[in-house]
């Protein structure tokens, strides 16, 4: 039984729902937590970890720049963090 639980819901830059982004827990030394997982159709993510106190929490998808976010996971409560993902900008081909 995991005791410590992060949930939230990804976005796009216009505020849309963005599933399957891929969510991963990293401790403070940059050590993944656990296995990685993914928003789901609602674009929410509900997960146990063993994880506590400080530590990142990186999210991606395809198209869009990787982020990655400062978290402090409060022992047996619930962290709730939301992400809201930017494109990928492509250069603009040279003339």
């Amino acid at each position: 039984e995991k005791k410590q639980r992060v949930k939230g819901r990804s976005k796009d830059a216009d505020g849309n729902p963005l599933p399957a982004v891929k969510g991963t827990i990293k401790d403070a030394e940059g050590v993944q937590v656990g296995e990685s997982f993914f928003t789901d159709i609602n674009a929410e993510y509900d997960r146990g970890t063993d994880h506590k106190g400080p530590g990142t929490m990186e999210f991606e998808k395809s198209g869009f720049q990787k982020k990655t976010i400062a978290v402090d996971i409060p022992e047996e409560e619930t962290l709730v963090q939301d992400v809201e993902l930017e494109p990928v900008v492509q250069p603009a081909p040279q003339p």
